[in-house]
């Protein structure tokens, strides 16, 4: 990694701190008022989900992680800072961070527009980074529209997202849309595995691009087994009236349309081709060759965030229980943010 000035190694000490400071925050007498506050807010970022998130975040502000993450790149400082506007999701907590990180610890001016839906956390952890290196203090911009911005970085749905292309088509952006999470079964995974799959499911309810919604099985796929070691998240996922709220609205519509499932009890299960399952449902396909399956996948790239199996498949893939913990190079819709940004550096 090649630093030429003093200023790019203070924005990474910062952050290095801000990540010992989040840790020490997340200990405090405090910090349940934080919870409280944020839940209330949205009710869908539950105590256990903001700690989860929270602490992902404190593991890659470890210096080694960010070292591991920067060292890929030539990172120099911008002759010109520019302007990026990040228009933030609000699916899960502080998913806007690496955006903002990236844009920050590139040299650039940070324009953000936070989602109503997380508008608490992003303000609390910048607050904290200002506090130890008061030069951020210029340099971060809370915004209600993003206008006069020279580049963009946006996620929204399907829908939005071209919306958000035509009308930032004039300067450089990054335009997300939605997507979905899978796993390959085998039918020889160990009770181990499948309890780790089902925290890809339903940690953040199954809000996140990186949530596994559907599952591809071979035939005669033993349901059982799958459904008894999703059993530990019962208890958390019962108990939120939100998810509940779904959970049966989706049943009622499949019993009076007739539509066949499975269900324990706080999980509707179907065969269905769609990437994308309702809060509460879980989508199944069948496979007999794993070759077309494999295939399938390779069409639907744009669609797909990440792969979960322990079969050797000629793709990029994850191990169980490891979707929702991204490290700093784990970019969104894979593409990578901060080499667009050192690439606006020297325009």
């Amino acid at each position: 990694m090649k630093i030429s000035t003093f200023a790019i190694e203070q924005r990474i000490a910062a952050f290095v701190k801000l990540g010992q400071t989040l840790k020490l925050l997340a200990q405090t007498e405090t910090w349940n008022d934080v919870l409280q506050e944020a839940y209330a807010h949205n009710p869908w970022f539950t105590v256990d989900n903001i700690n989860f998130a929270w602490q992902i975040i404190v593991q890659n502000l470890q210096a080694n992680e960010l070292f591991n993450w920067l060292q890929n790149y030539e990172l120099t400082q911008p002759p010109v800072p520019k302007k990026i506007g990040v228009l933030a999701a609000g699916n899960i907590p502080l998913v806007c961070f690496q955006d903002v990180l990236c844009v920050l610890v590139s040299g650039h001016n940070l324009y953000l527009k936070m989602s109503s839906e997380d508008n608490i956390l992003p303000r609390l952890v910048l607050n904290k980074l200002v506090e130890i290196a008061p030069e951020f203090a210029s340099k971060i911009h809370y915004v209600e529209q993003l206008k006069g911005v020279e580049a963009i970085i946006a996620t929204g749905s399907d829908t939005s997202a071209r919306h958000f292309r035509y009308y930032f088509r004039h300067i450089p952006n990054i335009i997300r849309h939605n997507r979905n999470s899978v796993a390959v079964l085998s039918g020889k995974e160990t009770a181990q595995e499948i309890q780790l799959l089902a925290d890809d499911i339903f940690r953040y309810f199954g809000l996140g691009c990186r949530s596994v919604t559907k599952l591809y099985v071979p035939e005669n796929y033993d349901f059982t087994f799958l459904l008894d070691n999703f059993e530990p998240w019962r208890e958390r996922i019962t108990q939120h009236y939100k998810y509940n709220n779904n959970y049966d609205y989706h049943k009622a519509l499949f019993l009076l349309n007739k539509t066949p499932h499975l269900d324990n009890g706080f999980l509707l299960v179907t065969q269905d081709p769609a990437f994308a399952s309702p809060i509460g449902v879980l989508h199944y396909e069948i496979y007999q060759d794993i070759a077309q399956v494999i295939i399938q996948l390779k069409q639907n790239t744009e669609k797909i965030q990440c792969i979960v199996s322990h079969i050797d498949l000629p793709l990029p893939r994850i191990p169980f229980g490891q979707t929702q913990m991204p490290k700093l190079w784990d970019y969104a819709d894979n593409i990578d943010i901060l080499e667009f940004l050192i690439q606006l550096s020297a325009v």
